[in-house]
């Protein structure tokens, strides 16, 4: 028999590492102005110690920023599959199976929207399980924040690719890149944001299930 399993480690875990990545992301906003001013191809020869030096502390940052921000997505992950494995054991009509829940952001284009329909119907399905079960549960009834999330991530995720794949030694397109991943790093503030509050609001209302399940 399959009974509900807990998942506020897995919820504080996450919100952990989302914090712990966007400390690391702002880090990077100063160091890029500073590097932007560096891109050019007539440095003066006192500045170019500066130069030498922004760049390797914008290295140190970016590996800094890529294991964290690995380790947040795997958290998150097995946050988000916890959360939808527990509620296939309360809702048999679910969109997906519980699986989909983690290997739905590794498949080409369906990871532009599984991700979102199973986020949507955690709160949707949950919400309605929940008014059914406790008279005094208040229905939440909008969650259009989660739309703003998903097109946030969308967002940072098409900018990344854009800098990502411009990348080249040219100074034009230096400056470009940087630009973008300043941007980018701005953006991630309120992702980050609704990224905890989709978290903390789930996680009370997945409380409520292991009641029910009394």
């Amino acid at each position: 028999m399959n009974i509900l399993k807990s998942n506020e480690q897995r919820a504080r875990v996450a919100i952990i590492l989302v914090w712990i990545v966007l400390a690391i992301d702002l880090l990077s906003v100063p160091l890029n102005f500073w590097r932007y001013n560096f891109l050019d191809d007539d440095i003066p020869a006192y500045q170019i110690n500066q130069a030498i030096l922004s760049d390797s502390l914008y290295t140190i940052i970016i590996l800094l920023y890529c294991a964290a921000l690995v380790i947040s997505a795997i958290t998150f992950i097995q946050w988000f599959r916890r959360a939808y494995y527990n509620l296939h054991i309360k809702v048999k009509h679910l969109s997906y199976k519980e699986g989909w829940a983690s290997g739905g952001w590794f498949i080409p284009i369906g990871n532009y929207f599984i991700p979102y329909q199973i986020m949507k119907e955690l709160y949707i399905e949950t919400d309605k399980l929940l008014s059914n079960t406790f008279e005094k549960y208040s229905s939440k009834k909008s969650f259009s924040f989660i739309g703003v999330w998903w097109i946030l991530w969308i967002l940072m995720n098409f900018l990344d690719q854009i800098s990502f794949r411009l990348n080249d030694d040219s100074m034009e397109m230096l400056k470009l890149t940087t630009q973008i991943d300043i941007v980018s790093s701005l953006l991630d503030i309120p992702l980050t944001l609704l990224t905890v509050k989709i978290i903390k609001e789930y996680a009370k209302m997945e409380s409520f299930l292991f009641l029910s399940n009394k």
